[in-house]
């Protein structure tokens, strides 16, 4: 939880903490959308002209992957790894924007999801 933006867009902290923790996080919630354009620029994700970083999206879901199925067996690691690779990818290709930077992110997060989990 990036803390910082927190604070400098003063946002209710369990508000953002409990949309986060969902699967599908909504596309059109304002304050959400202001966090994840804030968290994603201080990633370098997101860059000073609101394009995205495909490169790092790639990189960042990796690592949180990583995290999240250490309890796996290798093999089914290196399978949803490879999943996620092939659904940043489409998501990539699909062209997806929103009508503001932290929109555009919230689309994206959920069609890795959707791709990953389809």
């Amino acid at each position: 939880m990036d803390e910082d933006c927190i604070k400098e867009l003063n946002l209710n902290k369990t508000l953002i903490e409990t949309i986060s923790n969902e699967l599908i996080i909504p596309e059109d919630n304002t304050a959400l959308n202001s966090f994840l354009s804030c968290t994603w620029k201080n990633e370098g994700t997101l860059n000073e002209n609101d394009e995205i970083n495909w490169d790092k999206v790639e990189k960042t879901f990796a690592t949180s992957l990583q995290q999240e199925l250490q309890e796996l067996p290798t093999l089914d690691a290196i399978i949803a790894g490879g999943a996620t690779a092939s659904a940043i990818k489409l998501c990539k290709e699909d062209g997806i924007r929103g009508t503001t930077p932290g929109q555009t992110i919230a689309k994206i997060q959920n069609c890795i999801i959707k791709r990953v989990f389809k």
